[in-house]
């Protein structure tokens, strides 16, 4: 069938298979009352039972075609098949809200169906009996409860009404649910939520749309039949004395009214099951494989990598939809190429920075031996620091796996502004003088200025945002005693406050024209215990320490070289 290839054969056939056996169920258990001699109807345990498992149209549909077939027995069946499609429809709210997986949770079912079924029903009892009472299977219960209660018959019939209907449907959802238990034993598969299928949105419109436009129908035919019904019978009028032909007329149109709704509501559960195969499903799978392919908003890794949802997908409906996912496959395919181009020229971009970088830390090497070798393995030390925080936790609003890579690339430009210190101050053997290390000092402004007109000529990017906060604030102290600027704490960028410890650790571990080297001891201890919470962040000084062995590997490897 058109639009339906696209299902799998056993998907479909077991879907199938279970409404033809929720029809056969409704079909054997109207037998039953006959059999045992009870006022029970039992007609509704396959509708239940389909609705549990396949869904609420299927349902409707197999409510009102047990009434259909045994219409051909007695056309009063299918006056009532209206009220099958409604308990169908109730039900199916039910399953949706989960309350159908226990017996306890079916069976606070019954009070709702009840009000429908027995209250409605006897109303519409009353009007298929020409706004009168006839012997049924109710009557010689409601006499016995009028005569129990002191009530007046309407009343009693009402009660006994909702009594049996109270027990029948007791008994028909226990019914249905061992059935789905014994399906579920069976069929393993049946258990899978995705088996059943809500109404999705768009069907649900469809479902109301057309649902209404069926009952502006029926009640067409209900007046067009109550028109014509009463014009035929409007000499029987004269003799009857008018009432007696309006009221055969009203319970003519009003049994017509019932069969022709519920039979349109039928109509109305096939037509929209087709389009559900045809076009909601088909709709369905392409927006979920397009938001797989395209992921969420704000999503950083793993957007328009894989085509696979999008070209794997089989529309097979022979239509516009066909042609639409085609034309859909064939730009996720083009999408995910240009962009794989486009990140590998991203990345050799990002190389070429990183080049760049290297290049003015060789520069710098070139004018003072011991800082250029600093520059490396303070590179290398921030970076330890840097993933020794993100593993422990700590500083999670900022520090990411791009920023322990961010900041291994920026920090070879903490130093950049040295290359501006005259090398009188930069190469002098003995202490500064007050005048010599101000001059010192001037090389954060001074690099701090080289990055920013860096940013302006290679462009935005986070590693140069961050080299410029290393290369300003690397000399900033915790308690705000540093400089250029005095800042403290949280004020202090937190890659400037890794870089510090980095930074004073390797140069208390070399030696300086003015000092001996520090043992590895000596300068953890000095860091650990002396500085930290006056110079040094106490949370990253805690990272340095936690990882203080990777780092002396570090240094003792580049002592090597």
């Amino acid at each position: 069938m058109l639009g339906l290839s696209h299902y799998h054969g056993d998907y479909f056939g077991r879907k199938a298979g279970l409404t033809l056996l929720g029809l056969l169920l409704n079909l054997l258990g109207a037998q039953l009352p006959g059999l045992m001699g009870v006022p029970l109807y039992l007609d509704n345990i396959g509708t239940f039972f389909v609705v549990a498992l396949v869904g609420v149209i299927p349902g409707m549909a197999v409510g009102y075609l047990g009434n259909l077939f045994y219409s051909f027995q007695d056309p009063e069946w299918l006056y009532w098949g209206l009220f099958c499609v409604i308990m169908a429809w109730l039900a199916g709210r039910a399953a949706d809200e989960g309350r159908f997986t226990r017996l306890s949770d079916m069976l606070r079912l019954v009070p709702v169906i009840v009000l429908f079924t027995g209250l409605l029903g006897e109303i519409f009892s009353w009007l298929l009996s020409g706004l009168g009472y006839y012997e049924d299977g109710i009557a010689a219960y409601a006499s016995a409860v009028g005569s129990f209660l002191g009530v007046e018959l309407p009343l009693a019939r009402i009660i006994a009404r909702c009594g049996i209907e109270a027990l029948d449907k007791s008994l028909v959802l226990a019914a249905a649910w061992v059935a789905v238990q014994l399906a579920r034993q069976v069929w393993p598969e049946l258990k899978a939520a995705h088996f059943r299928k809500k109404l999705s949105p768009l069907r649900r419109r469809m479902v109301l749309l057309i649902t209404a436009s069926a009952g502006v129908t029926g009640m067409a035919v209900f007046l067009l039949a109550c028109h014509t019904h009463y014009y035929m019978l409007e000499l029987a009028v004269q003799a009857t004395g008018g009432w007696g032909g309006f009221k055969d007329t009203l319970a003519f149109g009003g049994g017509l009214f019932s069969a022709m709704l519920g039979a349109e509501i039928c109509i109305v559960a096939f037509s929209v099951s087709y389009i559900d195969w045809t076009l909601v499903e088909p709709v369905r799978k392409m927006t979920d494989a397009m938001r797989n392919f395209v992921g969420d908003r704000g999503e950083q890794h793993g957007k328009y990598e894989d085509a696979g949802p999008v070209t794997g997908l089989r529309i097979e409906t022979h239509d516009e939809l066909q042609t639409l996912q085609a034309a859909m496959a064939v730009t996720a395919s083009d999408v995910v190429d240009y962009l794989a181009a486009l990140n590998l020229k991203i990345e050799e971009i990002r190389q070429l920075h990183t080049n760049i970088i290297s290049t003015i830390a060789d520069i710098i090497e070139s004018r003072d031996v011991t800082t250029g070798t600093h520059v490396k393995r303070t590179s290398a030390y921030a970076g330890i620091i840097a993933l020794q925080l993100l593993k422990e936790g700590r500083y999670t609003d900022v520090i990411t796996d791009d920023f322990v890579r961010d900041i291994q690339v920026a920090a070879p430009l903490h130093d950049v502004g040295k290359i501006c210190i005259p090398d009188a101050v930069l190469s002098k053997p003995g202490k500064l003088t007050s005048e010599e290390f101000a001059a010192m000092k001037r090389h954060t402004t001074l690099g701090r200025e080289i990055v920013r007109r860096a940013r302006e000529s290679l462009g935005e990017g986070e590693y140069l945002e961050m080299a410029q906060d290393l290369a300003a604030y690397h000399h900033e102290w915790w308690n705000g005693r540093g400089y250029p600027e005095g800042l403290k704490e949280q004020e202090i960028p937190l890659s400037a406050r890794i870089m510090a410890v980095a930074d004073v650790y390797d140069a208390l571990t070399t030696v300086r024209p003015y000092k001996r080297a520090f043992t590895p001891e000596e300068a953890r201890g000095l860091i650990m215990l002396e500085e930290k919470g006056t110079h040094f962040d106490p949370v990253v000084v805690d990272a340095f320490v936690h990882a203080f062995d990777l780092i002396e590997k570090v240094r003792r490897q580049t002592e090597a070289e």
